[in-house]
């Protein structure tokens, strides 16, 4: 029947549909806000939404109106570890765990390590 019955396999989706949602958005909150006192919470988790809301589809979008990439799950998924990886080298260089030219901290300002946030919230620690 094409109306399957609501059971567990909808579990593994809402996970995946969760953590694409939240995980690329949290990770440029932090490229953009690392220090502590920069958010709140709450803060962090609806900036962390909209980063995830904004980022993502404007990305595929262009790549598919500029360069003619179709819409896949392939370009989705590559477009959201692309777009995690250049976050999390933005918060590296700015907590100063990856050092940089001189000239990259006048435009991504240099955050104290003891000041800034952990990488992993302190629901995971």
């Amino acid at each position: 029947m094409w109306l399957e019955p609501v059971g567990i396999g909808i579990i593994p989706n809402l996970i995946v549909f969760v953590g694409a949602i939240t995980i690329p958005g949290y990770l440029w909150t932090l490229a953009f806000y690392p220090e502590k006192n920069g958010l709140g919470r709450l803060e962090r988790f609806a900036f962390s939404l909209l980063f995830s809301i904004t980022f993502l589809p404007m990305a595929v979008l262009l790549e598919n109106v500029l360069l003619g990439v179709p819409v896949k799950f392939l370009t989705v998924f590559s477009n959201t570890v692309v777009l995690g990886i250049i976050s999390v080298l933005i918060y590296s260089i700015r907590v100063q765990k990856i050092k940089a030219p001189e000239f990259v901290y006048s435009f991504l300002p240099k955050v104290k390590k003891e000041e800034s946030v952990g990488f992993l919230p302190k629901l995971l620690k």
